[in-house]
């Protein structure tokens, strides 16, 4: 379901007490007089709307790598309200990514869409950010309060990465620059690395998707540890997808609302905080579970110290 109403961001709306909501149009309307008393102008609030999808049940690599699929599920079964405030992070991705067509270099291909039919399971699509064909990489960009300190990349994102692969080797046809297209033109001859390109407010740090592997050493009596590229399998890809493809299947296709992740017991992740569907996902826990208290839960959610 749609995006239809939008939390105010003015400043004397602020608190939780004095929650004021409209509609998009009102908001934009609002926004036209250049007299509104938020920050945001008329313009990046009409980009930032208009770059809102309705995914209705479509599923993509981005649904199956999503951290909750219970957020996800609850604002494509129902409408929802959103603040500008919460709506800024995501948005200045998308804006990140829409520039990257016009900036790739020859014989790299960006933002183009692939698609697939997976026997047993239905449609499945998803969209690289870039792909250097002659070299063999796949980028992914991500815009980021601050880069990983470590040097490797968060997890949910090296799976986006592989099923992105896969989905390239696989795919159906393209959508690209409007056309319809053969995929195989988008195709390496060979895959030599998937990469990370992580943006923060400082700048920016590529990280190579990497593993673990261990090679003999110079003088074969030994082995060592050294860093390899991680790229899955086609059946290992396959595999994958589809433990995530069927339990997407139950919620949008079946009305199954997912359970909570394990990582959002309590509702203690910070990505709780900027879901829309916070509210209802916590009625929907405790209409389920009777028995438990918010205080109860709070305290024997697992990973909970007493």
């Amino acid at each position: 379901m749609p995006l239809t109403g939008i939390r105010c961001a003015a400043p004397k709306y602020k608190s939780r007490d004095s929650i004021h909501e409209v509609s998009v149009q009102e908001c934009l309307d609002c926004a036209a007089t250049r007299q509104n008393g938020c920050s945001y102008t008329y313009e990046i609030l009409k980009l930032m709307y208009d770059n809102v999808q309705d995914r209705e049940a479509n599923i993509s690599t981005t649904t199956l790598t999503s951290k909750c699929l219970r957020s996800e599920f609850l604002k494509r079964a129902e409408d929802y309200t959103e603040s500008p405030d919460k709506m800024w992070a995501s948005f200045r991705g998308t804006m990140l990514h829409g520039q990257l067509e016009g900036a790739a270099r020859p014989k790299s291909i960006a933002e183009a869409r692939f698609h697939v039919d997976i026997p047993g399971l239905g449609h499945l699509s998803g969209s690289p950010d870039l792909i250097d064909v002659a070299e063999g990489i796949l980028y992914d960009y991500k815009t980021c309060k601050e880069v990983p300190r470590f040097n490797y990349p968060w997890g949910d994102h090296k799976d986006q990465c592989n099923v992105n692969r896969w989905l390239v080797d696989n795919a159906d046809y393209v959508e690209w620059q409007g056309k319809e297209w053969e995929p195989e033109m988008f195709r390496p001859v060979e895959w030599q690395a998937l990469v990370l390109v992580y943006i923060d407010n400082l700048g920016v740090k590529p990280l190579d998707v990497t593993k673990s592997e261990q090679v003999p050493t110079a003088d074969g009596k030994r082995t060592k540890s050294v860093r390899v590229p991680d790229i899955w399998t086609d059946e290992e890809a396959l595999a994958w997808i589809t433990e995530r493809y069927v339990a997407v299947q139950g919620a949008f296709h079946h009305g199954q609302l997912p359970d909570i992740p394990e990582d959002f017991q309590g509702w203690e992740h910070p990505l709780c905080g900027f879901c829309p569907k916070r509210k209802e996902c916590t009625e929907a826990y405790y209409r389920d579970n009777p028995v438990t208290t918010e205080k109860t839960y709070a305290i024997t959610r697992p990973g909970r110290r007493s």
